[in-house]
């Protein structure tokens, strides 16, 4: 049979999050198994939203914010979409150990169409040691949002590493004075954009 996962929110609004040692996982996966002999099934992932407004913080070791879809090999999937928003009137302000946003489709042969992730520093910074963004497939729904990183009202920080995959483009937009990358004065003197 087939398999669809409803959405889920998390959304801080002046509101605070502080727990350096603790992980958060807001996951929404859909997995389809069966033998070789079972006839395909669609396993469509929901979307998953985490946003802070008007002066929040979220401060915690490891944040997972997942939308994944699996399926038999003669089935089909569907990662939905995962973000994470920063908005509002205040800034807001982050600081993660780990950060990972997936959207991924897998197991149904060619017909897995991957979700989207979308990192969004609108009012307030991002601010990470680590980042994992994903958004794999066979194919890019071409009604959803293309995967996209935006610092035009705070910065997205990544001190040590950052890894975008997506099997579309990815937009990278900066502005207003703020980056995406590693502020100058840190050990690696580098920026992405």
């Amino acid at each position: 049979g087939d398999a669809l996962t409803e959405g889920a929110t998390l959304e801080l609004v002046n509101s605070q999050i502080n727990g350096i040692r603790n992980q958060i996982g807001i996951r929404n996966f859909i997995t389809i198994s069966g033998n070789a002999t079972s006839s395909g099934a669609t396993a469509n992932a929901g979307d998953v939203f985490v946003r802070l407004l008007d002066g929040s913080s979220l401060a915690i070791e490891q944040l997972f914010i997942e939308s994944n879809a699996t399926s038999v090999d003669d089935g089909s999937t569907a990662g939905g979409v995962v973000s994470l928003e920063l908005n509002g009137t205040s800034p807001n302000q982050t600081d993660f150990g780990d950060l990972e946003l997936t959207a991924n489709a897998q197991g149904a042969n060619f017909n897995n169409q991957a979700g989207t992730f979308i990192l969004d520093a609108l009012a307030g910074d991002i601010q990470t040691e680590t980042l994992l963004a994903s958004a794999q497939g066979a194919s890019f729904d071409p009604f959803k949002d293309t995967p996209r990183v935006t610092a035009t009202g705070g910065n997205v920080l990544i001190e040590r590493g950052g890894d975008f995959e997506a099997v579309a483009d990815i937009d990278l937009t900066s502005g207003n004075g703020f980056l995406i990358g590693t502020l100058l004065n840190s050990p690696t003197q580098t920026t992405i954009l």
